[in-house]
């Protein structure tokens, strides 16, 4: 089992980085809302458009790590959780993974 997650882990990043981050890119524009609440508005203009590239890469490289862990964390937290309740929290939980990560980068790559 392990084993597959790890192979869907490598085949996101490597299919993310043949795409240039363009999926770290739009994990980021879809934390814009988590974003301003910490940055405040405004926020895009702080980041130079040197560093938007490089984050949004490191981003399509960092945020898959999460799939597995996750998947397993939910396991565990609610065993008996099926369909759309599973999608639900799975699909919460990677988003404020995206949301954190897209901070984290935002902080580390800002003027």
């Amino acid at each position: 089992m392990w084993f597959r997650w790890l192979l869907i882990t490598g085949l996101v990043i490597l299919g993310g980085l043949a795409v240039l981050g363009m999926p770290g890119a739009v994990i980021f524009t879809i934390s814009r809302p988590v974003l301003v609440l910490c940055y405040g508005r405004g926020f895009m203009e702080r980041l130079p458009g040197d560093a938007a590239w490089p984050a949004a890469i490191g981003l399509t490289v960092v945020w898959p790590l999460g799939l597995w862990p996750f998947h397993a964390l939910l396991g565990w937290l609610w065993p008996g959780l099926a369909g759309w309740g599973k999608i639900g929290a799975y699909t919460a939980a990677l988003y404020l993974w995206g949301a954190l990560l897209s901070a984290v980068f935002h902080h580390l790559s800002r003027k």
